[in-house]
């Protein structure tokens, strides 16, 4: 069809102050998406594919984005910006040979409908799968694309890598973890515990996070 109706990005509808302000739906809004693939006359460049994001992951990180700049690696948000976090999207049209119609990439994309991309901006999601977990793809055994976002992520490697290859803990001993309701600081956890046989001490911020890690 050459229909381009209904297809939209999600924005920053206005920014929030320093601080512990909750986001709300009022932070949020939308418009016409910027790339169309439905259209006819697409303006697709040599080397170019359109995804179709189907995936996104809602990191803790962002909602300082909201805010003036902080501490955070990433530029604040502005009004009118379309939002961007990990993904994993499915290409939809291609002029790039070595990125096939209907292949599964993971990056950095747009909350949008569309968005187009180049493969410098992209990772194959077989890829990453081999550089993350490597001896386990090939052998034939394979995770949902949510675990691609989390369990097999960033924040998992953040603390599989030191654990195994600088702590070395040994069964019995007893580990303290900081911070140990985030990302990371779960995984951390759960590692010691259950992978090193480890007695684990940790340290949370809140009750409720505190629930969380006894559960």
């Amino acid at each position: 069809s050459s229909n381009c109706n209904g297809t939209f990005s999600v924005t920053i509808a206005k920014v929030k102050a320093p601080g512990n302000e909750a986001l709300t739906l009022d932070h949020f809004g939308k418009r016409d998406c910027e790339v169309k693939p439905t259209c006819k006359d697409v303006p697709l460049k040599d080397g170019a594919f359109i995804i179709k994001p189907i995936l996104f992951s809602v990191d803790p990180y962002m909602r300082n984005l909201f805010a003036p700049k902080q501490f955070s690696d990433f530029p604040s948000y502005t009004k009118g910006d379309t939002i961007v976090s990990k993904a994993i999207g499915v290409v939809c049209l291609s002029k790039d040979p070595n990125m096939a119609v209907g292949t599964y990439v993971i990056g950095l994309l747009p909350w949008a409908d569309y968005c187009m991309k180049t493969s410098d901006e992209v990772m194959r999601v077989e890829e990453r799968y081999v550089s993350q977990i490597g001896k386990t793809v090939r052998e034939g055994k394979h995770f949902g694309q949510e675990k691609l976002l989390s369990l097999i992520d960033s924040s998992t490697m953040s603390a599989y890598l030191p654990l195994k290859y600088m702590m070395a803990p040994l069964e019995g001993q007893t580990a303290y973890v900081s911070g140990a309701a985030g990302s990371v600081g779960l995984m951390v956890c759960q590692l010691l515990k259950h992978k090193y046989g480890c007695r684990v001490v940790g340290s949370a911020g809140t009750d409720v996070k505190v629930d969380l890690l006894l559960s």
